[in-house]
């Protein structure tokens, strides 16, 4: 299977939402409603592209299979070590389907260089609450944060990325 990992192009919006979607789903079970509702948050989300560092797609046979970016965040309850903006990775899936094809770890590379450039210190993820998801971070050198902006359900994670 050729897999291509590509900057997003607005055609690629829809087919990222549903990659996005269909992973979550396969984690919890969600009503078709829920589902819909989903699309359109996401979708909300992604839009405005502007927002991110970067932001990839993996496409395979010309459909989105993967999606993954980096944004810089701002919370009022800033880091005190890092008190205006953090590197956020964001949105990072593989679509159920074309899992065990190391799409994501494709995916997470191009990212990692990304943010590495920036010269930023740590990069942060605010990682859905599933116990494989949380040790594939840990695999990759993140570590538990104690975050002032954790929001009670997505744990706050992150890497040094500055050596």
């Amino acid at each position: 299977m050729q897999i291509t990992v590509r900057p997003i192009e607005p055609k690629d919006l829809g087919q990222a939402v549903d990659v996005i979607v269909e992973r979550l789903s396969a984690e919890i079970s969600r009503s078709e409603e829920q589902r819909k509702n989903d699309r359109l948050v996401r979708y909300d989300d992604l839009k405005d592209l502007d927002k991110f560092f970067v932001f990839y797609v993996a496409e395979a046979g010309g459909k989105v299979v993967g999606t993954g970016g980096l944004q810089f965040m701002t919370h009022e309850c800033a880091d005190p070590h890092h008190p205006h903006t953090r590197l956020e990775m964001r949105e990072w899936f593989t679509h159920p389907q074309y899992r065990g094809h190391h799409i994501g770890m494709r995916i997470y590379n191009r990212l990692l260089e990304d943010a590495i450039r920036t010269g930023e210190e740590f990069l942060y993820t605010a990682s859905a609450p599933f116990p494989k998801t949380i040790e594939l971070y840990r695999r990759l050198g993140f570590e538990d944060y104690a975050a002032p902006w954790f929001d009670g359900i997505n744990p706050v994670m992150r890497k040094r990325i500055k050596k």
